[in-house]
């Protein structure tokens, strides 16, 4: 039973134990109750509500547990002839939960101060790569604006698919996602078969007056 008193009290709310395969809120629930037993919440837990029942008034709080955290790891190449290893290319992080949570993530392993959100983006350069740490269970979209560059992504050890996103569903294991970005230009070889006879001609011509110079060079001589 609460009673708040003739001035109102504030009350801490901390979860000890979770549930199995859960991990504990990031804070405890604090709130209030004023002199007229009216509820507001402080910090922590959601939704906080007096039900009126028979002969009693019961206090709901929601509490946000996260489910155990497994690591989602995307790393990022760029190759062809025209590849530019220093350009950055933007991902989005997308999740099935919504704005409900924060995920940790760290980038070439370096944990960043900001945890990412439902639709935050990040950015990657060849030989990146970031690891975020996602709620087992969940459904998580990354994709990719690549521009004029080919994509291919391969999830874990599998078939490399000419693609710029990819889902995973219902996260359960160490996940690792590879993104390629191509860029080749083709040297256009037609250029020379085209011309070719004119090329021959060309040489033949040079030859022939390099020929006809040294006769006429070899004939003064002689004739001295």
């Amino acid at each position: 039973m609460l009673y708040p008193g003739n001035d109102g009290a504030v009350y801490y709310l901390e979860e000890k134990t979770p549930k199995a395969g859960y991990q504990l809120p990031d804070e405890d629930v604090i709130f209030s109750l004023s002199a007229l037993g009216e509820p507001k919440l402080i910090s922590g837990g959601s939704n906080l509500q007096f039900i009126e029942a028979e002969d009693q008034y019961i206090l709901t709080i929601d509490m946000l547990n996260v489910k155990d955290a497994v690591p989602l790891e995307i790393r990022k190449t760029v190759s062809g002839n025209m590849g530019n290893k220093q350009k950055e290319f933007t991902f989005t992080f997308t999740t099935a939960d919504g704005d409900t949570y924060h995920y940790e993530w760290k980038k070439n392993d370096v944990l960043q101060s900001t945890k990412l959100q439902n639709g935050d983006t990040f950015k990657l350069s060849h030989d990146d790569k970031v690891v975020i740490m996602v709620p087992a269970g969940t459904d998580v979209t990354i994709s990719e604006e690549a521009g004029k560059y080919e994509t291919w992504v391969k999830l874990n050890d599998g078939e490399a698919e000419k693609k710029k996103a990819v889902t995973i569903s219902d996260i359960s294991d160490e996940t690792t996602v590879s993104f390629e970005n191509k860029l080749n230009t083709l040297i256009p070889t037609g250029i020379f078969t085209n011309h070719l006879p004119l090329i021959l001609l060309l040489i033949g011509l040079v030859c022939g007056i390099f020929l006809t110079g040294s006769r006429l060079s070899r004939r003064r001589r002689e004739s001295k």
